[in-house]
């Protein structure tokens, strides 16, 4: 299985956390790969939001817009709250 995300910087911030005690050598490998997954989803469904409204690009509302409208991603509402929203004459279907 390739490392899409350093395992080098996993191990470290899985470190930050006092309570993490010691870390098998696959751990950092495992989490990597869910990292990428979880992304590919994200994409995936926010791809879906921009091509329902007729974008030709992704952009971060269409991310929002996705996270805002899933309780799969509540744990990621603080952090879209900054984003811009989507402008109403982004291609909007009518």
């Amino acid at each position: 299985m390739k490392s899409v995300f350093p395992k080098g910087r996993i191990k470290a911030l899985m470190r930050l956390d006092d309570d993490m005690g010691q870390i098998a050598v696959d751990v950092p490998l495992i989490v990597s790969k869910a990292i990428e997954l979880f992304i590919e989803e994200l994409v995936q469904a926010s791809l879906e939001v921009s091509e329902t409204r007729g974008g030709a690009m992704l952009l971060p509302g269409h991310i929002k817009t996705c996270v805002l409208a899933s309780e799969r991603y509540d744990f990621l509402k603080d952090i879209v709250e900054g984003a811009p929203d989507l402008p109403e004459s982004s291609g909007t279907p009518s």
